[in-house]
């Protein structure tokens, strides 16, 4: 079955098209990672990678889905420790090759950017894309964010969009704002925050039960406390004397 496996998924497009009128002109990639349990040894696929389970001990591979119109028409299988980022060119190529969509805006998240990916998408005729852009710690993100105004365009489910200037020759910059991913983050928030106290609480119980004492040590466990849950995003430390800590928020 494997090895019919595209000509399946391209059979099955071509019905699509024609039984639901399928018009080919939003396609929507995206990426996740499927890690294994087991340990088994490193094959053509499976590799370690960017673990976001905080599993890096196990093996993974990516699974890349491409839909339209809501349907999903091809998959793809990359090694665990590939980027996103490079995987774009080839997911395109096989849009055009294997299902001939020459007119298509091309549409994925912020784990896809890049300039090279860009310019890339740039060069097809016919090809217009839709990017996710990341907006912590890049300085693009934030000359884009520092020009919002009150000038919200409203959209529907509580959603607000607005076109800042871009400095960037060809490239439309749009902010948005939502109401639902607001609320998921602040919740996500809260419990990488709550978990990062704990964290911090058992370095400060090591402290006061005498367990741990050289400023050194007490600095090291409170980094690597810092590391789980990111919570240097929301906490900071000080070992002001020998037997001490201070945590900040």
């Amino acid at each position: 079955m494997w090895d019919r496996k595209e000509q399946i998924e391209k059979e099955l497009f071509l019905r699509l098209r024609d039984l639901f009128h399928l018009k080919a002109d939003l396609v929507f990639y995206d990426i996740t990672r499927i890690y294994f349990e087991r340990r088994e040894p490193k094959g053509k696929l499976r590799r370690h990678g960017h673990q976001r389970d905080g599993k890096p001990r196990n093996v993974q591979v990516l699974l890349g889905a491409v839909l339209v119109g809501g349907f999903p028409i091809a998959s793809h299988i990359f090694e665990g420790n590939r980027s996103e980022k490079k995987t774009v060119e080839e997911v395109v190529a096989d849009i055009r090759d294997r299902f001939g969509l020459e007119q298509i805006v091309f549409v994925a998240d912020k784990g896809m950017v890049s300039l090279k990916n860009r310019k890339f998408l740039e060069a097809i005729e016919g090809y217009h894309y839709i990017l996710g852009h990341p907006g912590r710690r890049d300085n693009q993100a934030k000359e884009w964010l520092a020009a919002v105004t009150e000038n919200w365009i409203e959209c529907p489910r509580g959603t607000r969009v607005q076109e800042v200037r871009s400095s960037v020759e060809g490239l439309r910059a749009l902010v948005v704002e939502s109401d639902e991913r607001k609320t998921f983050e602040q919740a996500m928030r809260e419990r990488s925050m709550a978990r990062a106290e704990v964290h911090l609480q058992k370095v400060s119980e090591a402290v006061a039960k005498g367990r741990l004492k050289k400023p050194e040590k007490i600095g090291a466990r409170a980094a690597r406390a810092l590391q789980k849950d990111k919570g240097y995003r929301y906490f900071s430390y000080q070992v002001p004397a020998r037997g001490s800590v201070s945590l900040l928020l």
